[in-house]
């Protein structure tokens, strides 16, 4: 394609989208704004979705890469979200979510792939279902997907949410307790960097459960080691 890269590709074609949208006659009526705001939509969720693809076939690529060098099985592939992170300019925690959604939802959920690659699914109704299903296994899912992806073509994401929770109580009666135990096993801290090289962890629970207790720490490079205070975190 004469030297030029395929993510440039992507990038002007997308560039001339927005400046064909940007351009059109504003005396248009505004039913074919609403159109156009609708196709709009459509095309967001289809790119949203097929960058997920991308970004969860980079991590296995790199999983194998790395395999075939002989890494050990529980290190082979952890730079994949550091690289997709640095290429993307966003944290790793946020491509961690990310390809924690991607996973399921390609392996498990065909038919919703299919739709949310389509446009007819937006981003935020395909991660409500995978969320809800998580609890289920990878056959169970399976079954039940085609029923989920009709409910997320045809709701908002919040009736998605309720409508797939419901649907999966009444295909896995024991999900409930399944997912209070993934419930317990998440991470239940949170780290967060700022800007001035200190850190600190915040508890992730309700409000009537938090901790008045947080943990601070400092990370500056004269540092030896982490030195850890401890500061209250409210009245």
């Amino acid at each position: 394609m004469g030297g030029v890269r395929f993510e440039h590709m992507i990038e002007k074609r997308v560039r001339e989208l927005v400046g064909e949208v940007l351009s059109a006659d504003d005396s248009g009526a505004f039913n074919e704004r609403l159109d156009r705001i609708s196709e709009l939509d459509h095309a967001v969720a289809m790119l949203q979705t097929a960058l997920c693809v991308e970004m969860r076939a980079f991590a296995a690529a790199r999983r194998q890469q790395d395999l075939a060098a002989r890494s050990q099985e529980d290190v082979a592939g952890r730079g994949a979200p550091f690289e997709i992170a640095m290429a993307r300019r966003v944290s790793k925690a946020s491509i961690d979510f990310q390809l924690a959604f991607a996973e399921p939802l390609v392996s498990d959920h065909p038919q919703l792939l299919e739709a949310c690659l389509d446009g007819k699914v937006s981003q935020a109704s395909a991660k409500h279902v995978v969320r809800e299903a998580e609890v289920l296994d990878p056959d169970l899912r399976r079954a039940i997907d085609p029923e989920l992806t009709r409910l997320a073509s045809e709701l908002t994401p919040g009736k998605t949410r309720k409508a797939a929770a419901r649907l999966v109580a009444s295909a896995d009666p024991d999900s409930a307790a399944k997912r209070a135990r993934l419930a317990r096993a998440r991470k239940q801290v949170r780290a967060i960097m700022h800007g001035d090289a200190t850190g600190s962890l915040s508890p992730i629970c309700r409000p009537s459960r938090r901790s008045r207790v947080g943990r601070r720490w400092i990370t500056r490079p004269d540092a030896c080691a982490a030195t850890a205070t401890s500061v209250q975190s409210g009245s």
